[in-house]
């Protein structure tokens, strides 16, 4: 088999994450493919050293808006007769349009309603929202009729440096990260705890273990208000400070890791860091987004309430007030027990 493979995904960290097995399992059936994957510029880090990829390519974040959609085009239409298959991982009945005019290869992507039956060349049914996502990658692989699948080989690729750890704190701590929904293309905020849970869990987790709150660059100013209302000489302010190796590191020689549905919870699965997670779900299903075999703490208090369409879809049209009725308690008690 010597087809040339093209995956596009803008973003986020955890979505690109979760498509590696996809690429590792099609590497290895098929070790002469050439397999690109376009990501947006401020996630092409994820990627970076990924031994299964021959080329990243990285478009500004503007490409993959309305906004920047002629600039997509115009890149699209110079790159149309390099590939054989392109793989959309993406939510965008649109996107999927605008690649179908223009590209001269087979679409590979998910139906996510009936436009998308007549768009793309193969298409996986995208309407369980309690399969693990890393499993709908592997499932567009069925486009390649010989292809043998592994849906229990769903390790994370991410290259990583063990030896590159920090050490401005002696002895244990905890390390938390309160994201989601706030990156380049969502700034909903929409699966990040309210402060009126997030700082009396730091209060009560502070009172045992110095604290690192880790995050990106967008976090810092929330991190910023969470200190100023802890009060305590022993949580740091670390968003943006450490690239993703020292964070896998920061992370996996913790003592526990407290996180919400975000990039950095799947940072944790890559440090095999499962055990000593906890991990706190609003208005996503943790079955989509945690592999089967996660063996760490999970609280959801939403489920009655939580809306499919925002994963399976990426709309948002929930007003209901997520994490209210979650039991400070009970989470600040296990971390400090772990």
């Amino acid at each position: 088999m010597n087809n040339n493979v093209l995956i596009i995904k803008r973003g986020a960290m955890g979505d690109i994450l979760m498509s590696t097995p996809m690429i590792r399992q099609l590497k290895i059936n098929y070790p002469h493919l050439k397999i690109d994957y376009c990501v947006s510029r401020s996630f092409k880090n994820v990627l970076i050293n990924n031994r299964y990829l021959n080329k990243i390519i990285d478009l500004p974040d503007v490409f993959f808006t309305l906004k920047g959609i002629l600039l997509l085009m115009k890149f699209l239409f110079n790159i149309r007769h390099d590939y054989d298959y392109v793989f959309i991982l993406g939510k965008s009945s649109l996107f999927n349009i605008i690649i179908k005019l223009i590209m001269r290869a087979k679409l590979v992507g998910f139906a996510r309603g009936k436009l998308s039956l007549f768009v793309l060349d193969y298409a996986v049914n995208y309407d369980n929202i309690y399969k693990y996502q890393g499993i709908y990658y592997l499932e567009l692989l069925k486009v390649f009729k010989l292809i043998t699948i592994d849906y229990t080989n769903l390790d994370l690729d991410c290259d990583h440096d063990d030896t590159n750890v920090i050490n401005f704190i002696e002895g244990d701590y905890v390390v938390i990260t309160n994201s989601g929904g706030n990156n380049q293309f969502e700034q909903t905020g929409l699966r990040m705890l309210p402060d009126e849970i997030i700082i009396p869990l730091i209060k009560a987790i502070a009172n045992k273990y110095p604290i690192i709150l880790l995050g990106s660059n967008l976090d810092y100013s929330n991190y910023e208000r969470y200190i100023n209302n802890v009060n305590s000489q022993l949580v740091y302010n670390c968003a943006g400070l450490y690239n993703i190796s020292q964070s896998i590191n920061i992370i996996k020689n913790s003592k526990h890791f407290l996180t919400t549905d975000c990039g950095a919870m799947h940072l944790g699965i890559v440090a095999n860091a499962s055990i000593k997670m906890s991990c706190i779900f609003g208005p996503s299903n943790y079955y989509h987004c945690l592999p089967p075999n996660f063996v760490g703490a999970v609280f959801w208090c939403d489920f009655d309430d939580y809306d499919i369409d925002y994963q399976l879809y990426g709309k948002i049209k929930i007003k209901h007030l997520f994490f209210a009725t979650i039991d400070i308690n009970t989470i600040s008690m296990k971390v400090l027990k772990s």
